[in-house]
């Protein structure tokens, strides 16, 4: 399970960097899809559920299908706290039923600059430089992302977000798996801090463990058990971002490390683990699943890329009947062709000669017609 997971990325990193224009997806935690090769998915990830014997699929609505599942991975792609209605639904599923589990991960990293300076690293000469230029620009893409996106928001129950403290990167592992990799061959970073709240706020008898902790202490990863069930309780793992979990940061051995007890912790073996994929504001919330009907009729024009293929053949569909449609007017009688025209013999005569592109060939076939006339004129006169 250390190994395998990342063989994959591992693949597409060289076969990006060896070519001359490679397409980057960094969509942000997606397992599936055009962007399953994302350097901000979480592909890699579902295959160490998989490899642990868990069934893994994606989603991307809160509504029933969802409620029967036993543990939910969420990424969402958006810098603040959940939005108060996925937040509610989500905190009624996890406590519905014993034994669930919610692994919430922070926005606040992004993999497309180290994926870059990777690069940079295994490019040749003339690409680096325009490699370095990306890793800059990514960069600064991040920092003013977060910069416009994260307030001190609050999940009421799980965590408060701190967007004050700047990136730093984590020297020594502490907590519970604090033993499990080595922090100074890691790139764990800390940036946006999530602050989880005190459990006796959300209840008398929950417990809140600090997993995986800094030199200092602070949690980067902790947990949250619901005291509803004793039996088996329902946890809530919050981790502060996706510095050690996305697909691109997966290539370290020490990561990998982490992930792998993230992995074992949560006991996935023939568990149901549903990749919860959502954009800025979380994933809707609805009342009935999807239907899973292929889309008909009009809905089609809204699939990419047959909406996009229909239009074009619609657009040419106007056009021929427009090319077909009657032209309305005062009727007026065509002009006949007359098959006793001796003009129109002379016309195609002189096309045929001016298709041999041959002056001196034409000149005597009209010196020819004249003598051969004024030879029959002199016969016809005697």
């Amino acid at each position: 399970m250390s190994t395998r997971a990342p063989q994959t990325l591992m693949l597409l990193l060289i076969a990006a960097v060896g070519c001359g224009e490679p397409e980057l997806r960094t969509r942000h935690g997606v397992r599936s899809g055009a962007n399953e090769g994302s350097v901000n998915g979480l592909s890699v990830l579902s295959r160490m559920f998989e490899s642990a014997g868990a069934d893994v699929r994606s989603w991307s609505w809160l509504s029933p299908s969802l409620g029967e599942t036993d543990v939910i991975v969420w990424a969402p792609d958006d810098f603040n706290a959940p939005s108060p209605e996925a937040h509610g639904w989500i905190y009624s599923w996890l406590t519905g039923e014993p034994g669930r589990t919610l692994i919430y991960i922070g926005r606040d990293f992004d993999a497309t600059p180290g994926y870059w300076a990777e690069a940079e690293k295994l490019a040749a000469a003339p690409l680096a430089p325009e490699y370095a230029r990306r890793r800059r620009e990514a960069t600064a893409r991040q920092n003013t992302a977060a910069g416009k996106a994260l307030s001190p928001d609050v999940a009421p129950g799980w965590f408060t977000l701190d967007p004050a403290p700047k990136p730093a990167k984590v020297t020594r592992f502490t907590g519970r798996w604090g033993r499990t990799a080595d922090a100074s061959k890691a790139g764990v970073e800390r940036r946006t801090r999530l602050i989880p709240v005190d459990p006796s706020a959300v209840g008398p008898d929950n417990r809140l463990l600090v997993l995986l902790g800094d030199q200092s202490g602070e949690p980067i990863v902790s947990q949250l058990q619901y005291a509803t069930y004793a039996d088996e309780p329902s946890r809530l793992i919050m981790i502060e971002n996706g510095s050690w979990l996305l697909n691109e940061p997966l290539v370290n051995h020490e990561h990998r490390k982490l992930a792998g007890q993230l992995v074992r912790h949560v006991r996935a073996n023939g568990r149901e683990v549903v990749v919860l994929e959502s954009g800025p504001g979380g994933p809707p919330v609805r009342n009935e699943d999807p239907s899973g009907a292929p889309p008909m009729g009009l809905l089609l024009f809204r699939v990419w890329p047959i909406g996009a293929t229909l239009a074009q053949i619609a657009v040419l569909g106007v056009v021929f009947a427009l090319s077909r449609w009657p032209i309305f007017g005062v009727p007026r009688r065509l002009e006949q062709d007359s098959l006793t025209d001796f003009g129109r013999h002379t016309d195609a005569v002189g096309r045929l000669l001016a298709a041999t592109k041959d002056r001196a060939f034409a000149y005597g076939r009209l010196l020819a017609y004249r003598d051969k006339s004024t030879s029959r004129d002199a016969k016809s006169r005697t």
